[in-house]
């Protein structure tokens, strides 16, 4: 606690490789000792501090004995608050840690969860942002599916995706894209009322003018 900068960086990268090894009642205990320094630094302006604290919560909630009540009242709001920003989308390296992170962070609280908070940023005005927010999305559902995800999200989801998928530049970069297709052949027999609205789009997308964006 009496720790900054690159000193704090170390022992913090210590207890995030210690407490995955402890019992479950140990790691419970010890995560929420060191997740008061971890939400303090979310704040921090430096990119290797925000690299290293998303590493060590998702080794943190990786734990058996760390419960997802916990994780999503103590740890969800002020991560969403200060992580997913816009800037978070231009740093290579933090994008990458922050997307591993919140799909970890799905895996212990649920898809839902995580998904809600996220679906409405598919329409930001920033493309780098909606990129990393689709990919984020696209990893939960594929590793847990939709079947928690209700009616009104799943609508909100669509929505939100299609929107990004229309405005999405021509830089022929496939993260929307394939996030698109994931969902769709998750979601199934789901998918079937939004076919239409779907098929609208991508014959006017084969009207563009770059040959990679039509194929």
């Amino acid at each position: 606690r009496q720790h900054r900068g690159k000193t704090l960086v170390a022992f913090l990268k210590a207890i995030g490789f210690i407490i995955p090894l402890m019992d479950a009642e140990y790691a419970s205990y010890y995560t929420k000792e060191v997740m008061v320094i971890l939400i303090r630094e979310f704040q921090s302006p430096d990119d290797e501090m925000k690299k290293i604290v998303l590493k060590v919560v998702k080794q943190c909630v990786q734990c058996e004995g760390v419960e997802a009540d916990y994780v999503r009242t103590e740890i969800l709001p002020e991560f969403f608050r200060c992580f997913w920003v816009r800037r978070m989308a231009l740093d290579r390296r933090n994008y990458r840690q922050l997307v591993e992170t919140s799909v970890e962070l799905a895996n212990k609280v649920g898809g839902p969860d995580i998904v809600k908070r996220l679906v409405d940023d598919l329409k930001d005005e920033a493309e780098p942002y909606r990129r990393m927010v689709m990919e984020t999305i696209e990893k939960i559902v594929d590793d847990l599916g939709v079947s928690d995800i209700d009616q009104k999200l799943e609508e909100r989801l669509i929505d939100g995706i299609l929107f990004a998928f229309q405005e999405q530049g021509s830089d022929e970069n496939p993260v929307v894209l394939n996030g698109l297709g994931t969902l769709i052949n998750v979601l199934g027999l789901r998918a079937k009322p939004y076919l239409q609205q779907l098929a609208s789009i991508i014959k006017w997308r084969l009207n563009n003018k770059s040959a990679k964006v039509r194929q």
